[in-house]
């Protein structure tokens, strides 16, 4: 396996299963140089179970730094947050950050598409039981979060698809879903944005690869947008999880090298 780091990790401060320190002593075990903490970000949103409370982000950021000293011998940690599109705000204090949309605004408030599929499947009823409607906005939001955000990374960017293979509620190669997704991932290459391929709906059981999908993958490499791999891991047992078979996929669709944070900055690693 050449990743040697995952900046995608969720812990008991945000909807994670395991500590810190189980994450980092799970890292080390699976060869890791870096492991980066992204919480979900505190968003004050209503009906927001995921997100860190606001309480709890500086003895968050604190035991990243006590942890660092701990196993500094053994890993580098960095300080990171998942930030929500509608609330956009990066503390100051991280080392990284992550920008994703888990909801949008409809007609009738503000709904997930990632939960559940019930869930996934209400908001398109918000949506006048038009799904082509959603995913419009779903794209609009990611780009407009793309240009108005410093976030480094753009987490699961085809998150509208978790579901597909379970309920297919729409054709993922369908032109229009394609024209959609493909006028996105271009607007994100273009705002610098590091894209993540997200193995973590595998682990979930959800899907059988990751995200993004091969054609927007294929899209990734013709306009030499740049990727890293992650698991977005909710326990420690999925902390590499699928990372050998991405590897292998990515250097078969054309990918050499892929992003990694370091205490420099982003540097390009070899993928092969």
């Amino acid at each position: 396996m050449k990743t040697k780091s995952n900046l995608h990790s969720h812990t008991v401060y945000c909807d994670g299963k395991n500590t810190m320190e189980e994450m980092v002593q799970a890292a080390i075990s699976a060869g890791f140089r870096s492991l980066g903490f992204s919480s979900h970000a505190y968003t004050g949103l209503p009906d927001d179970d995921c997100g860190i409370k606001k309480e709890k982000i500086d003895s968050y950021l604190a035991e990243i730094d006590m942890l660092q000293k701990k196993y500094g011998d053994r890993i580098r940690l960095f300080k990171g947050f998942e930030i929500e599109g509608m609330v956009p705000y990066i503390d100051p204090r991280l080392d990284y950050s992550i920008g994703s949309v888990h909801v949008l605004k409809t007609p009738n408030g503000i709904r997930p598409i990632d939960f559940t599929p019930e869930l996934f499947e209400l908001t398109i009823r918000d949506f006048g039981n038009n799904v082509w409607k959603l995913l419009e906005n779903y794209f609009d939001d990611v780009v407009h979060f793309a240009k108005t955000s410093d976030y480094d990374i753009l987490g699961h960017f085809d998150l509208v698809t978790k579901y597909i293979e379970k309920r297919p509620l729409f054709d993922v190669e369908d032109p229009r879903y394609l024209e959609m997704a493909f006028s996105s991932i271009d607007e994100i290459i273009r705002a610098g944005k590091i894209i993540e391929v997200n193995t973590g709906a595998i682990a979930r059981g959800w899907r059988t690869s990751s995200y993004p999908s091969v054609p927007i993958l294929k899209r990734i490499l013709q306009k030499k947008g740049i990727v890293t791999i992650s698991s977005d891991c909710h326990s420690s047992d999925q902390i590499a999880c699928f990372f050998e078979e991405t590897e292998r996929n990515l250097v078969e669709l054309g990918f050499r090298e892929q992003a990694e944070l370091t205490s420099t900055g982003f540097l390009m690693v070899s993928l092969c």
